[in-house]
């Protein structure tokens, strides 16, 4: 949603495939929390939590996942974490608690949680923001196959299933695929770790 809602207000036409019935997948049914090692009201500083940063952030992550992770992206995400935070709370309107709490994986406390508690509303902002940038959204729609001319070449559509209806949608500029994680596909997680 926040992909599609930077496009949009960038002048793209966005429509957002969702194959489940509503937004958020699990982000909807989480605690709507926000791991950043700052904030705009710099609550790390002002509670004396002790140091923090872009980099430790990173590696607690990296040591999170058993080091499957791409570095260079995790490094990107930690680095970027407070300007998520920001987008988050001035561009969708999400407010935050006064209070920056330690959580598993995470050796210093930057888990930063809406108020009210819940990922839902955290994913409700965020889709009611992608709305009123003109992102269209489709739920019930899964993509089914992605088209190229060649194995090289660029993404020109998607064949989406609705039912049992197929269609297809040409892609003018850019697809961009937003997957949460695949930890009920057991098949999957034992292709990467089969000791889980």
């Amino acid at each position: 949603l926040t992909a599609a809602t930077e496009a949009a207000e960038r002048g793209m036409k966005v429509v957002v495939l969702e194959k489940m019935p509503r937004c958020g997948g699990n982000s909807a049914i989480c605690h709507g929390e926000f791991a950043a090692w700052d904030d705009v009201y710099h609550l790390r500083e002002k509670l004396k939590l002790g140091d923090d940063g872009s980099a430790r952030h990173a590696e607690d992550t990296l040591r999170a996942g058993d080091y499957y992770g791409n570095p260079d992206l995790v490094r990107i995400m930690a680095e970027q974490a407070p300007a998520g935070l920001t987008w988050l709370m001035e561009g969708a309107g999400v407010k935050i608690q006064e209070s920056v709490l330690a959580a598993p994986g995470h050796s210093a406390p930057r888990i930063h949680s809406g108020i009210g508690g819940s990922g839902e509303m955290m994913v409700a902002a965020l889709k009611k923001k992608a709305e009123q940038s003109g992102v269209v959204i489709r739920t019930n729609e899964q993509v089914a196959a992605i088209w190229r001319n060649s194995f090289s070449s660029p993404v020109v559509g998607v064949e989406v299933q609705r039912g049992k209806q197929r269609s297809n949608i040409y892609i003018r500029q850019a697809l961009v695929l937003a997957s949460g994680g695949f930890s009920r596909d057991l098949a999957m997680r034992q292709v990467y770790n089969p000791a889980v």
